[in-house]
This record gives structure tokens, sequence and C-alpha cells, in this order.
């Protein structure tokens, strides 16, 4: 009974994972909106490092991902909402985030090589597809303005 338990327990993917109880505020979901994808994605751009410059486009890209969220699952009448929240993770994450960062000196090595260290195949692919879908939605939206 116990290792069901073990199987089915969700990763807490939004907040420190040195932090049990701190990740544990920090919700990966609110409302209708899932941010746990953004938040593995930026967990592993935390994981492979790099220097300030590198760390600061992490996050942009994170903020982006949580932006993209909102006006993928709600619509545009709901997303001002959701705004509050996208801008207290990222600046959280701005904040709080330098302590957990894996700092190196240069982040050449990952800008150059055309695979990512350290990331899935499928994972990239995941990736790929919700910058185009991201992509798409801003298209979308300038189209019609």
């Amino acid at each position: 009974m116990k290792k069901e338990s073990e199987k089915t327990k969700k990763i807490d993917y939004c907040g420190p994972e040195k932090n049990p109880f701190l990740a544990y505020l920090i919700p990966d979901r609110i409302a209708f909106v899932d941010f746990s994808d953004c938040c593995k994605d930026h967990d592993e751009d935390y994981k492979r490092g790099g220097d300030e410059k590198q760390r600061k486009k992490d996050d942009k890209r994170f903020k982006t991902c949580l932006k993209c969220r909102v006006k993928k699952t709600v619509g545009w009448l709901r997303q001002w909402l959701y705004r509050p929240f996208v801008f207290i993770y990222w600046r959280a994450v701005r904040r709080g985030g330098k302590g957990y960062y894996n700092y190196r000196k240069s982040s050449v090595s990952r800008q150059q090589s055309g695979a990512v260290a350290g990331v899935s195949s499928e994972d990239q692919s995941r990736r790929r597809i919700l910058r185009s879908e991201h992509i798409n939605t801003g298209q979308s939206s300038a189209t019609n303005t």
C-alpha cells in the first residue's frame, strides 16, 4: 500500500528543492493554470547553470513560459487576473533564486552546443512545442488587433 502512494506522489517543481516547506507553500497550479512544466524547465536551467547573464535569460524564459501558459489556458478576459501571479513567481525567482543557481565562469559550452546537456530529447521537443505555441499565440493575437 505504501508503494502505491509513492508511485502516485506528485513531484513539486515550483519552489526550491532544498527547502520542502517553502516548496509546499508555492503551488504548481493556480486555479485553472498549471505552471509545473514551466517550473520544471526552469529547475533544469538552474541545474545547468551559467553566469549571471545566463541566469537572467533563464528567468526571462521562465516568465515568458508562465505568460504563455496563462494565454493558452484561460480566455483573454481572465488573463489580467493571472498577471500578478506571473509577476510574483518571476520576482520571487529573481530575488530568492540566486542561491540555487549553478554559477559557472562561462556558459559558452551551453550556448554553443546544439543539444542541451542534461536535458533529454523528449524535454527538448516539449520545449520546442511550448515555444512554437507561444509564437503562434503571439502572432494570432497580433493579427487580430
